[in-house]
């Protein structure tokens, strides 16, 4: 009988190759000088929650697309804040040392994007009808919130194209 070939089982190749793991515990530091240890979450939706969890106060009400995170680096000899996405999450902490600080970011509220429209100041459910209808003067317009013009809007536009053009008749 020859020799068997070796196999190495499962757990042997595990212990050889050099898998990254998670710290187990890193540190959390909201706006410069509030500082936190946290078990460390495998994915950004849990990074999140322990944030809020150890910072009630601070980050309970506030959404979660407002919560970043980032990391200090020193790019050129200049220190710099890396922010870290959600899909880089795990790669990320799986790098770093235990203990290993992680800042906490509160976004800015984004404030609402106006944009002018064609005086849109009939609500779209309401029945518009045509008889009592009248083209507003600019000053009567007001900004609206909408991101793209309303059935109201094109209405609007298109009858008063209509009357402008049976006054130049």
């Amino acid at each position: 009988m020859g020799k068997q070939p070796y196999h190495d089982s499962p757990l042997i190749l595990a212990e050889r190759i050099s898998i990254p793991q998670l710290p187990h515990v890193i540190t959390y530091r909201l706006n410069g000088d509030k500082m936190a240890y946290v078990t460390t979450a495998s994915n950004f939706v849990d990074a999140i929650k322990n944030a809020k969890i150890v910072f009630p106060e601070e980050l309970g009400h506030i959404d979660n697309q407002r919560i970043s995170f980032s990391l200090p680096v020193n790019m050129r000899g200049e220190k710099q804040q890396v922010v870290i996405g959600a899909m880089a999450w795990e790669p990320v902490v799986s790098g770093l040392r235990q203990y290993e600080v992680v800042d906490i970011t509160i976004l800015p509220e984004e404030p609402p994007q106006y944009t002018q429209t064609n005086c849109s100041y009939v609500d779209e459910k309401e029945h518009i009808d045509m008889d009592m209808l009248t083209v507003p003067s600019p000053s009567q317009c007001r900004r609206s919130r909408s991101h793209s013009p309303r059935p109201t809007d094109r209405l609007f536009s298109w009858v008063r194209r209509r009357t402008n053009s049976q006054n130049l008749s």
